[in-house]
């Protein structure tokens, strides 16, 4: 179950701008997987199970969702069979793949893919940035109608916000975890395209 959420309100204004955020951001904490993000003060919450947060922006033309998944500490970010699940469930489940790369987050390894949805509305492009520390994977994804999330300036700050309480604990890769990194990286990818497919029916209940 989520940990308790404590929000904090920041006056953005002091600090000067940041890209296309509103002039209000809230930090959701996450205690006991140690991490937190800031998300714009006027997006709504969703209602996800577990530990996932989930919000979209007035319009419900874009959105973000965090998920940490328990991997255990041996699991790397760097496994190919884990890379392998992600993709093999989100394909299956109706996203198309257009892009994959990796990068840093919150100072470490990160997998990053782009996908896209085709809905009644038109369009959903995705991207979904994973990293693995404190024996949790942490999967953020950001979603918009219409045109390339990497693209959004407010977007990509909710995304470079994440970071964590204290400093992470370092996973510690052992092979082989080839099997058991697959049916990780099919579980992650599910929940993303189910995160995706919630948001589609209800940005299609609301434009009805």
């Amino acid at each position: 179950m989520m940990s308790r959420v404590s929000v904090i309100l920041a006056l953005a204004a002091m600090l000067g701008p940041i890209g296309n955020l509103p002039t209000c951001a809230k930090t959701v904490t996450f205690d006991a997987e140690k991490c937190h993000v800031d998300v714009p003060d006027d997006w709504t919450q969703q209602n996800l199970p577990g530990n996932q947060l989930a919000i979209v922006n007035p319009d419900q033309t874009k959105s973000f969702i965090l998920r940490i998944v328990a991997v255990g500490p041996n699991l790397g970010i760097d496994n190919a069979s884990f890379a392998s699940g992600v993709e093999k469930s989100m394909t299956a489940n109706g996203a198309t793949i257009t892009g994959r790369t990796t990068g840093t987050l919150a100072g470490l390894d990160a997998r990053i893919w782009d996908a896209t949805t085709q809905a009644p509305a038109g369009a959903v492009y995705d991207r979904m940035t994973v990293v693995m520390a404190n024996g949790n994977a942490y999967a953020l994804n950001i979603q918009r109608l219409g045109g390339r999330p990497s693209q959004d300036d407010q977007l990509n700050s909710i995304v470079s916000s994440f970071g964590f309480i204290g400093a992470p604990r370092p996973q510690e890769p052992k092979d082989p975890m080839d099997k058991v990194g697959f049916y990780i990286g099919v579980f992650v990818g599910v929940l993303a395209v189910i995160s995706i497919f919630k948001w589609i029916r209800n940005l299609s209940r609301r434009r009805s």
